[in-house]
């Protein structure tokens, strides 16, 4: 945003913003002022103080200091979740949330049969995992279809996940196959009626409906979900921003993990399809002294991942492990 553009034009050119995503977004709750300690450096100064700050908080906070405090940046990230089911939250044409039996609600929590619309689903592609009620109207949902006859009904309320007793050892809510996660809807509506849904309802997020035309930030990719498959990936992304976005203004960001030639796929495809509205995070991160020049680490530390850089591989001077960023 230009610096000499009045705060009201710039809201009203700049919507409030949603960034939707997986734990990149949601934050990964790293330990960024041990990190920051080590190196001497000043976290207010760089817009975060917490523990797994997240670039939502970043944002708004430079935002505010341009003198544009009115613009909310809605964090619409769920840590564990791959392309397919962000997409999913956020209600678009070809993936979302539906009940794939029929259920019968009325006051007190019901397990539902949770699921998504895509032939073939399995392993990671679960549903929605552990952040769903943490950042972003993820768990407030609207239940919408017909019952036996044909006639259209609603109901809203919370969905809230688990896992069942026979997950393996190991594993856990973010990274189990979604055989092993349970959901259990409780209506908060306040009506006492029973309620009897056919197959096949829509579960919408509240998120899909409260961020409706925001700015957009779509980070999404390192958990999969696309099958390896760039065209798959960039049809999610366009259905996000035509469910979700502003068809003006939106950022498209990419994967920081791996290096510059085992991104550049992905980053060549992205980059010819969203044009100066896309971010190769992986490259901005890894492949020059200028990011970490930027945060403020010195020679000694910079020469340290010389190597790094030049294969633009990640490191844990800006990383906590392969993908994750701290503060």
């Amino acid at each position: 945003i230009p610096t000499n553009i009045d705060a009201n034009v710039a809201s009203s050119k700049l919507p409030n913003i949603a960034s939707w995503g997986d734990s990149i977004t949601a934050g990964s709750n790293v330990n960024n002022v041990t990190v920051a300690n080590a190196h001497g450096l000043d976290l207010v100064a760089l817009g975060s103080t917490k523990n797994g700050g997240t670039y939502s908080e970043v944002l708004r906070n430079l935002i505010a200091a341009k003198g544009y405090g009115g613009i909310n940046v809605a964090n619409c990230g769920v840590g564990g979740e791959t392309t397919f089911t962000i997409a999913a939250r956020a209600n678009t044409e070809n993936y979302y949330l539906y009940l794939s039996s029929g259920v019968t609600l009325s006051t007190s929590p019901v397990v539902i049969p949770l699921a998504q619309n895509k032939n073939g689903m399995s392993g990671r592609d679960g549903v929605l995992r552990k952040d769903i009620k943490v950042n972003a109207e993820m768990s407030n949902v609207t239940i919408t279809g017909t019952d036996a006859n044909g006639n259209s009904i609603s109901v809203t309320g919370i969905i809230t996940c688990t896992v069942t007793e026979d997950i393996p050892e190991g594993k856990y809510i973010w990274n189990c196959d979604s055989k092993y996660l349970r959901y259990t809807f409780t209506r908060t509506d306040g009506k006492t009626d029973t309620v009897n849904f056919a197959a096949g309802a829509k579960v919408i997020t509240n998120a899909s409906v409260i961020y409706d035309g925001r700015t957009c930030i779509v980070f999404m990719g390192e958990n999969g979900g696309y099958n390896n498959d760039i065209p798959t990936l960039i049809k999610q992304q366009e259905e996000i921003l035509k469910a979700c976005g502003n068809p003006e203004y939106y950022l498209v960001i990419s994967t920081t993990s791996g290096s510059t030639e085992s991104r550049k796929a992905i980053t060549e495809a992205l980059a010819a399809r969203w044009g100066d509205r896309y971010i190769n995070m992986g490259n901005e991160l890894n492949s020059s002294r200028k990011s970490y020049e930027f945060v403020g680490f010195s020679e000694e530390a910079i020469v340290s991942v010389q190597e790094n850089i030049i294969a633009g591989t990640v490191t844990t001077l800006l990383l906590a492990d392969n993908c994750h960023p701290h503060a």
